[in-house]
C-alpha cells in the first residue's frame, strides 16, 4: 500500500534524483531545449529540495520507496512529479 508523507532531508537525494529523471525523460519530448531542462534541473538540487520542504507543504509518495512528490502552498500545486517508470493503472 502506497504512502504519503513529509520528506526529511535524507530523502532529499532521491527526491532531487527523481525530479531529474523526470525532466530529462518527461519534459524533454515536450520541451526538447536542454537549455530550458538544464535550468529548470538548475532549481531542483538537492539543496533546493531540502529548502521547500521547510518553506511549504511538501510530500512524497509511494509503496516501495519515493514514486512521486508534490509541493504547494495552500491551494496551489508548484510541481508534482512522478516516477516515469511506474506502470500506468487501468
Amino acid at each position: 500500500m502506497a504512502t504519503t508523507r513529509r520528506p526529511d532531508n535524507v530523502d532529499a537525494p532521491t527526491v532531487a534524483g527523481l525530479i531529474e529523471r523526470c525532466l530529462r525523460e518527461g519534459n524533454s519530448r515536450d520541451d526538447p531545449s536542454s537549455e530550458v531542462i538544464e535550468r529548470m534541473y538548475d532549481h531542483c538540487t538537492e539543496q533546493r529540495i531540502k529548502e521547500p520542504a521547510t518553506q511549504r507543504q511538501m510530500f512524497v509518495a509511494g509503496a516501495n520507496g519515493i514514486a512521486g512528490t508534490v509541493s504547494g502552498d495552500r491551494n496551489q500545486v508548484y510541481t508534482m512529479f512522478v516516477h516515469p517508470g511506474l506502470p500506468v493503472a487501468a
